[in-house]
C-alpha cells in the first residue's frame, strides 16, 4: 500500500500528533525502499503450498511402512525448516516477508505436534496421541505468541486449544462427548474473556475463536442428545438463551463479532427448537418470524445504542 505523505501533516494539524512526530513519519517512510513484496508473497505461498502437497504425498505413500523414529525425523525436520524460515523471516523490513514469516511460524504448529504425539504417545492409542499433539502445538503456540505475535499464531493458539479439549475429553472418557463439550465451551469462554481484557489481541480473532469453540460444544451436546428428545429440545432452548445473551452483549460491548455469533446461534436452533415444538407445516414460518424479530430487535438496540454514544 502507497504511503499518503499528506497524511502525517493533517494528523499534526489536527492535534492528533505533534509535528515533530509528523516530520518523523515522513521520513521513516521516505527512506523505506520499496520491495514489491505482493508478487513476491504470492510466489512464496504458492510455492510453500505446492512443496506441501507433494511433501503430503511422498510421505503419504511411505508413512504406513515407516518405523516411529522415521515418523518422529521426518516431521521434526518439517518443523525445523518451518521454524527456520519463519524466525529468518519475520525479522524482515518489509510488511510482505514478516508474514511470510508469521505463516510459516503458524505452519510449524502441526509438524511440532505431530512429532511431540509421537514421541510421548503410543501409537496404538490414538486419542491420547492426539492429545499429546495437540498439547505439544499449543506450548509451541504459546511460546511463539508470547516472542512475536501475530495473526497467524494466534489462529495457531486457538486452533490448537480447541482440537487439544476436544481430543483431551475423548481420551478420559472412552469417547464421552459430553465432556469433551465441557473443555470446549471453556476454551470458548476463556476466549472471550480473554478478549474483553484485551489479553490475546487482536481482540476480533480471540472473539471468533470464543465463538467457533462455542459452538461446537452446543452441537456435541445437542447432537448427543438428539433434537427430538427432551434432554436435546432442553439444550437447544439452552442455546437459544445463549445466543441471546450473546446478542445482548454484542449490543452493550459494540462488537460485531459477538452479535453476528449470536445470530447464528439463533438461526441455527430456534428454527429447530420451534419446529419440535410446534410441529407440522406452521412450525417453519414461526420460527422464522421469531428468529427474525429476535434479529431486528438486536439492530434497533445497537442502533440506539451508537446514538446515545
Amino acid at each position: 500500500m502507497a504511503f499518503d505523505a499528506d497524511l502525517p501533516g493533517e494528523w499534526a494539524e489536527h492535534g492528533l500528533i505533534s509535528h515533530d512526530a509528523a516530520t518523523a513519519i515522513r521520513q521513516y517512510e521516505d527512506a523505506r525502499v520499496p520491495t514489491h513484496g505482493g508478487v513476491r508473497e504470492i510466489l512464496g505461498y504458492v510455492g510453500a503450498i505446492l512443496v506441501l502437497i507433494a511433501g503430503f504425498v511422498l510421505v503419504g505413500q511411505m508413512w504406513v511402512d515407516m518405523k516411529r523414529g522415521g515418523r518422529i525425523a521426518v516431521s521434526g525436520l518439517a518443523a525445523a525448516i518451518l521454524v527456520g524460515a519463519g524466525v529468518s523471516l519475520v525479522s524482515g523490513t518489509s510488511r510482505s516477508t514478516r508474514r511470510m514469516g508469521e505463516v510459516a511460524l503458524m505452519l510449524a504448529a502441526a509438524p511440532i505436534g505431530l512429532a511431540v504425539g509421537l514421541t510421548f504417545g503410543e501409537p496404538a492409542d490414538e486419542e491420547p496421541m492426539a492429545t499429546m499433539a495437540f498439547a505439544g502445538a499449543l506450548i509451541y503456540s504459546i511460546v511463539v505468541y508470547r516472542w512475536h505475535p501475530s495473526w497467524a499464531q494466534h489462529i495457531a493458539l486457538v486452533a490448537s486449544a480447541i482440537g487439544g479439549a476436544i481430543a483431551l475429553g475423548i481420551s478420559v472418557t472412552d469417547q464421552n462427548m459430553y465432556v469433551s463439550a465441557a473443555m470446549v465451551g471453556i476454551v470458548g469462554v476463556g476466549l472471550l474473556l480473554a478478549s474483553w481484557r484485551n489479553l490475546l489481541p487482536p481482540r476480533v480473532l480471540s472473539e471468533v475463536g470464543a465463538i467457533a469453540a462455542l459452538g461446537l460444544a452446543s452441537i456435541f451436546v445437542v447432537g448427543d442428545l438428539a433434537p427430538d428428545t427432551t434432554g436435546g429440545r432442553l439444550a437447544m432452548v439452552a442455546c437459544v438463551v445463549a445466543s441471546t445473551g450473546l446478542i445482548a452483549a454484542g449490543v452493550h460491548l459494540d462488537r460485531l463479532v459477538l452479535i453476528a455469533g449470536g445470530a447464528l446461534g439463533l438461526l441455527g436452533y430456534l428454527p429447530v427448537l420451534i419446529d419440535e415444538l410446534v410441529p407440522g407445516e406452521a412450525g417453519g414460518p414461526i420460527a422464522l418470524l421469531a428468529a427474525g424479530l429476535v434479529l431486528i430487535g438486536s439492530a434497533v438496540l445497537l442502533t440506539r445504542a451508537q446514538q446515545h454514544r
